[in-house]
């Protein structure tokens, strides 16, 4: 399959998307990222530890509550750095066999009325399709879903129907996209990036 020019001007090159110099960066980045999340909640940990070691607070309703909040934050960042590997692994595989593809859509955050004022769900639609699959929600730390803010069209790499790898149009920011399984949520949440466009 050859290169597809992209609506602004910028267009996906041939071969494995892997290949592509911008992406493998994009992808050492992460590992960085992961790196340094774990080596933070370890901190988070050894904190924890020094405190259950050095003070005794059986019975210190605030001690205990530092205790308690420096273990979570410790567990969720070792958690959340080990998604990042598992999915940059996934990634690598899709990217090794696959390459980038343009494809037209647009992404938007969507929040629930039960959880509101909380963090949303990433979602990507992508526009030349009406199928469900077209409908996707990407898995990645908050910090990075402005990457996916503004593009009207996004560098895809994988099979249409499965999880894939998508980027805004330079392959430089490579996230992992899911399929959504419950119908509901890809009906509802596709209307809702596509009026929030109009």
């Amino acid at each position: 399959m050859g290169s597809v020019q992209v609506s602004d001007g910028v267009p996906p090159p041939d071969g494995p998307a892997l290949s592509h110099p911008p992406t493998r960066k994009g992808l050492r980045w992460l590992l960085w990222a992961a790196a340094l999340q774990a080596v933070g909640g370890f901190v988070c940990f050894g904190i924890f530890a020094l405190t259950v070691w050095a003070f005794d607070v059986r019975g210190s309703f605030a001690g205990e509550k530092v205790q308690v909040v420096f273990l979570a934050i410790s567990s969720c960042t070792v958690a959340l750095s080990l998604i990042t590997v598992v999915n940059n692994v996934r990634m690598r595989h899709v990217l090794r066999h696959h390459q980038w593809r343009a494809r037209p859509g647009r992404s938007r955050e969507i929040t629930s009325d039960r959880v509101s004022g909380l963090n949303g769900v990433p979602v990507v639609v992508f526009t030349d399709s009406d199928h469900p699959d077209a409908t996707r929600s990407a898995v990645t730390v908050v910090t990075r879903w402005w990457r996916l803010e503004g593009p009207e069209s996004f560098w895809y790499a994988g099979l249409d129907d499965r999880a894939g790898v998508v980027s805004p149009p330079d392959g430089a920011s490579p996230i992992w996209l899911r399929k959504m399984r419950i119908r509901e949520n890809r009906r509802k949440y596709r209307q809702a990036v596509i009026d929030s466009a109009e």
